[in-house]
């Protein structure tokens, strides 16, 4: 298994040496990448001992060349070893400590076809697993989980903002405006409108579907015309605002940056055409 606090490695032996962890070597000389990967170990722990943490986790990736010569590599790639297994406390605490981590973006695995197998009695095992794919789950319980926990929080929370606004009566007044203002950009238009500035202000998709199905529900009346409206604005458009969660927590997860949200075409192109296709509509009645 390998982690490099974005990235985890399971199983690292021979093929992992040779193959990912080379080609991370030549991300980090040539300066395309600026860390390390962590790699773990849930089997044979004589990989650890005898291969890694004698020789300061380098290795040395030698290659024959049809002309005879022979070409030799240093790798150094791999900044930490750990074994996935409960018995060694210590590094098992640690890999939980880095399952915790926002900073982990990928867990990658070196096994055969049966190390991802699911044997229902080492799942009842709990937390103290033996197989490979028991002791992701558990780690991913005691850490991966935990690490989703502030952003479940807070969807959960603004959710009920949804209720508390409709109940009071405090969306009526609103209502009534985007009525009239349908009448001059269209229902399609109202809802694309009331997308935007309810994403905006909500951070998260989830309280933002809801909100402009409540403000404008007089101003479609028709059910499946306006879940079909929702799918074409507030559900594409959530990931375009930047401090939203539906992009904020995609884009943080793979260290990718804010600006690509310019390129993802498909989800301001398609508001956009539904919105032409409307007034197109409106124009021929």
């Amino acid at each position: 298994m390998g982690f490099g606090h974005t990235n985890n490695f399971i199983r690292p032996g021979n093929i992992f040496r040779a193959c990912p962890a080379a080609v991370l070597q030549q991300a980090l000389d040539s300066g395309a990448y600026d860390r390390g990967v962590i790699v773990a170990e849930g089997f044979d722990y004589e990989i650890i001992d005898k291969a890694y943490a004698p020789y300061e986790n380098l290795s040395l990736l030698v290659s024959l060349k049809s002309t005879g010569d022979i070409e030799k590599k240093v790798i150094g790639s791999v900044t930490e070893c750990l074994k996935a297994d409960y018995q060694f406390e210590n590094d098992w605490t640690r890999l939980a400590e880095i399952f915790r981590k926002p900073s982990l973006q990928m867990i990658s695995f070196t096994i055969t076809e049966k190390g991802y197998g699911v044997a229902p009695h080492d799942l009842e095992r709990g937390l103290t697993p033996v197989l490979a794919m028991g002791k992701v789950a558990a780690l991913l319980f005691g850490g991966g989980v935990q690490s989703m926990v502030k952003v479940f929080s807070i969807v959960c929370l603004s959710s009920c903002y949804s209720g508390m606004f409709n109940g009071t009566g405090l969306l009526e007044g609103f209502r009534g405006g985007l009525n009239r203002l349908s009448k001059r950009i269209l229902p399609f238009g109202s809802i694309l409108l009331t997308s935007i500035i309810t994403v905006m202000i909500s951070c998260n998709q989830a309280l933002a579907i809801m909100l402009p199905q409540q403000l404008c529900v007089d101003t479609e009346k028709d059910p499946e015309t306006m879940a079909s409206h929702l799918e074409n604005t507030v559900v594409v458009i959530a990931p375009l605002i930047p401090w939203s969660i539906a992009g904020a927590v995609p884009l943080a997860s793979v260290g990718a940056p804010t600006a690509c949200i310019l390129t993802a075409c498909y989800l301001y192109l398609l508001p956009l055409w539904n919105y032409a296709a409307a007034i197109r509509r409106s124009v021929k009645k």
